[in-house]
């Protein structure tokens, strides 16, 4: 089980729990082979017993670090460099894995070899110092190409490695922060260089896709895929593609490439359910009395919240927000936080105040395109979607919110005579659900009156996300975004009323301040509600 007081899913393998007081080491400063090196120290310091090294590996670090002292976690820390940490963890390492930097796929070869010969993956620069007289595992010359060295460690390593999560991770990207958890818990990275990165020779796109489908072939259905399908300087299989290609298979995304420390954070004891019950039992509310002459929408953070590395990133700083708690918010949550982070979802559960609403996200057990092809590669696909269902229905009662979101198809035509069958496997599959908010964006032939509706014989209220998002988003000022939310609110504004419109504020664009504003800009016809009130008030208005 996860560290959810034991109430995990069991999505994934579990930790150990930290010990009384940690080591930390800054790796600010430090170069990228460098911080190779520490992180998979990291994943063989934490890999038993008790988790003991914790790494300042990005600006989120010491905060989550002093939230552990804060609440008793931990007692407290010494600080380390780098040289002292392999020092005083020189027993729990026996060898030194060296990769190719002529061939990137050798970093993650090097990674899944180092997990099951208790190594660490060092650059040649440091191989000699790091080894101290252990044994060096040289992968330098010995693969042609990247393809060469996957498929060298699915028919070598992969029988040594933990079936239970895979791994889609850029050599390079997010500076090793993942690499820790991979090592710990034994996981399998894989990496396909996108076409236009593709030089034919070393990266050949073609072969590594050929590679990575054989992975998912020989690997468990319902199963996390950790780390992102695109990353970095490279698009990879690209979010659409690469996500749908998974899913096929049953692997679910579970995007934590930017994720760290996970090896220790993920076994932290943390009474989540304790903490839930509280939050629910404070912030739970009547539905405001129906305004027939108004329009009420629910504003969803619909993306991100699947994502653990974004909880521990950018949501903490979101939450710092002056107005956080005082507008009306939706907030997905998936079930990997739980089990990845308990300890950094516990945060935002005990400061949530009744306007800040919790509900599964995109698209239940993990990240997946249910439309697309869902588990038609499985050898039983309909076993597997029974089970995909039941890890759906059973994280949504430990987050205790009827409520789920699911992936569309990404703004393109919805046809209900086509799609309404998946739909129903969840409205009927998921004991407990009332409630489905469809997409990430607006599909093309919704509009305000096509866009929420009941499906029986359950009754499950099904509403469409009626806005989009501008693609330059990051490129955009926050008054521009603010801007182009109202816009494309006004745009899709019900003609009848009282109207009903399910919002999507991107995660990465808008806090409470920003949906504050845009609230204003809106002006009083428009009313915020919770997820459980614009269902039971939709319900009123169509008796």
């Amino acid at each position: 089980m996860s560290a959810v007081n034991g109430q995990g899913l069991d999505l994934f393998p579990p930790v150990p729990p930290p010990s009384a007081r940690l080591s930390v080491v800054d790796l600010a400063g430090e170069s990228l082979d460098r911080r190779l090196a520490a992180t998979t120290l990291q994943g063989q310091a934490n890999s038993s017993g008790e988790a003991v090294l914790y790494l300042l590996a990005a600006h989120w670090d010491q905060f989550w670090l002093d939230r552990l002292v804060e609440t008793g976690a931990i007692e407290g820390y010494s600080r380390l460099s780098v040289d002292e940490a392999f020092a005083t963890f020189a027993s729990r390492y026996r060898s030194i894995v060296v990769y190719d930097s002529q061939v990137p796929a050798s970093m993650n070869v090097a990674t899944a070899l180092a997990s099951v010969e208790s190594g660490v993956v060092a650059g040649e620069e440091d191989a000699a110092t790091l080894a101290g007289g252990r044994p060096i595992i040289d992968l330098r010359g010995r693969f042609r190409s990247n393809a060469e060295a996957y498929q060298w460690a699915l028919e070598e390593i992969w029988p040594r490695l933990s079936h239970r999560v895979i791994a889609a991770y850029h050599p390079t990207a997010t500076s090793h922060m993942l690499r820790d958890y991979l090592v710990a818990r034994r996981v399998m990275p894989i990496w396909v260089t996108s076409e236009e990165r593709s030089d034919g020779q070393v990266a050949v796109h073609a072969d590594e896709l050929a590679v990575f489908e054989e992975l998912l072939r020989v690997s468990p259905e319902n199963i996390p895929m950790v780390g992102f399908i695109t990353s970095g300087p490279d698009a990879g299989l690209t979010e659409y593609g690469g996500v749908g290609l998974a899913g096929e298979y049953g692997k679910f995304s579970v995007v934590c490439d930017f994720m760290s420390n996970s090896s220790l954070l993920s076994g932290v004891p943390t009474d989540l359910a304790g903490a839930l019950q509280s939050y629910w039992s404070r912030t739970r509310r009547p539905a405001p009395e129906l305004d027939p002459t108004k329009v009420y929408l629910a504003i969803c953070i619909v993306e991100s919240g699947d994502a653990p590395g974004y909880w521990q990133s950018r949501q903490y700083q979101v939450w710092e927000d002056p107005m956080q708690g005082r507008v009306p918010i939706n907030w997905s949550v998936g079930p990997a936080v739980y089990e990845l982070l308990p300890p950094v979802f516990a945060y935002f559960v005990e400061r949530a105040s009744p306007l800040d609403h919790f509900y599964t996200a995109i698209s239940g057990a993990g990240y997946v395109h249910p439309y697309r092809g869902f588990l038609d590669a499985s050898a039983a696909p309909e076993a597997a979607w029974n089970r995909y269902l039941e890890l759906t229905a059973q994280s949504m009662a430990l987050l205790g919110s009827p409520e789920l979101g699911l992936y569309t198809d990404a703004w393109r035509p919805f046809d209900r005579e086509l799609q309404d069958p998946t739909t129903r496997r969840f409205a009927e599959g998921v004991p407990g659900l009332e409630m489905l908010l469809m997409g990430m964006g607006r599909d093309e032939g919704f509009d305000e009156r096509s866009a929420t509706y009941v499906l029986p014989p359950k009754d499950v209220v099904v509403s469409h996300v009626l806005t989009r998002w501008p693609h330059d988003h990051h490129a955009l000022s926050r008054d521009e975004n603010i801007a182009w939310l109202v816009e494309d609110i006004r745009d899709q504004t019900p003609a009848d009323r009282p109207g009903f419109m399910a919002v999507m504020a991107l995660s990465w664009s808008h806090d409470a301040s920003s949906l504050s504003e845009v609230l204003d800009r809106l002006g009083p016809d428009y009313i915020p509600v919770l997820l459980p009130e614009f269902r039971s008030l939709w319900r009123e208005a169509r008796g």
